[in-house]
């Protein structure tokens, strides 16, 4: 529904299936795709990580993403505030929570973060490093 309102929208999934005139898309890895973001250097408003419900791969695709999206862009991650030590499976949520506290912790000084508190959780970032850009 998104891709309905963007200039370009770009979608990236190991899950092919997804078909929508609205959005190109790739089946490949999130690092992938990386390597093809870095050829082109694109500037990203929105970015959705859902990973593969790891820290690891999360945090990767964060930090691999990052300098790509533009200040006061916005970084949508999900699965990050499971309801209860059952969804830490990685068939569910797995432990990216852990990625949003890093982010907390870490990129203070880069952008703004909070994470909604329901299940399954989605944590809003904010890349900013000053109130106003313009400013």
């Amino acid at each position: 529904k998104v891709a309905n309102h963007a200039k370009r929208a770009i979608g990236v999934d190991l899950i092919s299936g997804f078909s929508n005139k609205n959005f190109e898309f790739f089946q490949m890895s999130t690092d992938e795709y990386l390597k093809i973001l870095k050829k082109e250097n694109l500037k990203i408003d929105m970015l959705f990580i859902d990973a593969d419900h790891s820290y690891e791969q999360s945090l990767k695709d964060f930090d691999g993403y990052f300098d790509f999206v533009n200040d006061d862009g916005f970084i949508f991650m999900h699965d990050t505030y499971p309801i209860s030590e059952k969804y830490l499976d990685k068939g569910y949520c797995g432990d990216s929570y852990k990625t949003a506290w890093h982010i907390r912790n870490n990129y203070k000084e880069k952008c703004e973060i909070v994470t909604i508190p329901f299940h399954p959780g989605l944590s809003i970032i904010k890349k900013s490093i000053k109130q106003l850009i313009w400013i």
